[in-house]
């Protein structure tokens, strides 16, 4: 049972414990772990059971958890919830889709290009981060597709404090129809020091192409391209 123990020791001791109990957790022990610092929970928990005053809210699947916790007690006045700890690290001032001439966007066809554009405020200086965009099913705790950034330390510049953009664009986003909310998550040069999330940072329309077959029973989210091809099996 760990209650808040990592809220005290640097940002080493702090990924040292984490790690330790990592292990623990995996050869088979059951770990508690208390604790009001989302990132780290998120990191540690495959479940989550959310406490408030003492009386139970919540219990499921960590990111569902979170999810409910953070639209109940965090959200600002953009929506936008920026986990604790985050705001020491970064802050997200707008995000935007954009289509193929650059305009900003809140609904696209099925199919389409679509940029993701990010005005960030640094607040201090970011070695190598790692950025990744997550987009979600409106409603659903569940990560549909990530948008990672890619690893190689000369795709990853380090960013002085002040407002950067980051943007990150997908030439055809395979999702069907239906309305998708996006989050951001960004480490370190070491990619287990989280630096912060951001969750309801946006939300798209994906609109149906007029060729498209929609199976209507069936609760499909995403459309991938394949080669068909028919003969006679000999």
């Amino acid at each position: 049972l760990v209650d808040e123990v990592l809220a005290v020791g640097d940002l080493a001791f702090r990924n040292k414990a984490l790690e330790r109990m990592h292990q623990l957790a995996h050869s088979g022990v059951a770990v508690v772990f208390v604790s009001h610092s989302l990132s780290q929970v998120d990191r540690l928990c495959s479940h989550a059971l959310y406490l408030k005053k003492g009386r139970f809210i919540d219990y499921g699947p960590t990111a569902q958890v979170i999810h409910r916790y953070v639209g109940e007690n965090l959200a600002g006045e953009s929506g936008m919830v920026h986990h604790p700890g985050t705001e020491a690290a970064f802050l997200v001032r707008e995000v935007t889709f954009r289509d193929r001439a650059g305009l900003a966007v809140t609904r696209i066809e099925s199919g389409s290009f679509v940029a993701i554009r990010a005005v960030i405020e640094v607040m201090q200086p970011l070695a190598r981060p790692l950025f990744c965009f997550m987009i979600e099913p409106k409603g659903h705790a569940v990560i549909l597709a990530y948008i990672h950034q890619p690893r190689s330390e000369e795709a990853r510049p380090s960013l002085a404090p002040g407002r950067q953009v980051v943007e990150a664009a997908v030439e055809r986003l395979p999702f069907l129809p239906g309305r998708y909310d996006l989050r951001l998550s960004v480490a370190g040069a070491i990619e287990s020091q989280l630096l912060g999330k951001v969750t309801h940072l946006a939300s798209l329309d994906v609109l149906p192409r007029p060729d498209q077959y929609i199976i209507t029973n069936e609760a499909g989210l995403m459309e991938l391209e394949a080669a068909w091809r028919f003969q006679p099996d000999f």
